[in-house]
């Protein structure tokens, strides 16, 4: 997508798989963003490219130059993003105020292939009550879809008529 406005600058911004108005791939994935993007890049012969990463767009990019350097590249901007998102003993800065280890991912990623829509609802609830660590709040075990569901609508307040006709 182009903006207009941006002065002497051509801006673009792309949807990473999965998100905005891409399609869900199986093939996604910060590495497989990183990737896309180094083909829009040469897809445009973009030259002394400003990137600037987002939150999960910053992953992406540090992905970016681990996997193609600097060459196109002239800046780059990390917005909202963390090095490393995996929290593990050494590592208490990461995502969800330090609250989310390698066993989260793994139960995410899982989820997410198996129900996308699930996934969105309960990620970002689980996510949004981090930042309380004096009640972090318990996800039923073993996963339960419907145990789960009903455990995000408690957390966000969204009615659960609601919150299936916005995640499911």
């Amino acid at each position: 997508e182009r903006f207009n406005g941006c002065g002497s600058f051509r801006t673009v911004a792309f949807d990473h798989r999965g998100y905005g108005r891409s399609p869900f791939s199986p093939d996604f994935g910060v590495e497989r963003s990183a990737a896309d993007l180094r083909a829009l890049i040469e897809r445009l012969d973009a030259r002394d490219v400003c990137l600037v990463g987002y939150s999960m767009g910053g992953s992406v990019l540090f992905s970016y130059l681990e996997q193609f350097g600097t060459d196109r590249v002239a800046k780059v901007v990390f917005v909202d993003t963390c090095p490393k998102l995996l929290n593990d003993d050494a590592w208490r800065l990461g995502y969800c105020q330090g609250r989310y280890f390698a066993d989260d991912y793994d139960r995410d990623m899982q989820i997410l292939l198996d129900d996308p829509a699930l996934f969105k609802t309960t990620f970002f609830a689980r996510c949004e009550v981090a930042s309380n660590p004096d009640d972090p709040p318990t996800w039923p075990e073993p996963f339960d879809r419907d145990a789960w569901l009903a455990k995000a609508v408690e957390i966000t307040g969204v009615r659960e008529s609601l919150a299936k006709r916005v995640f499911f």
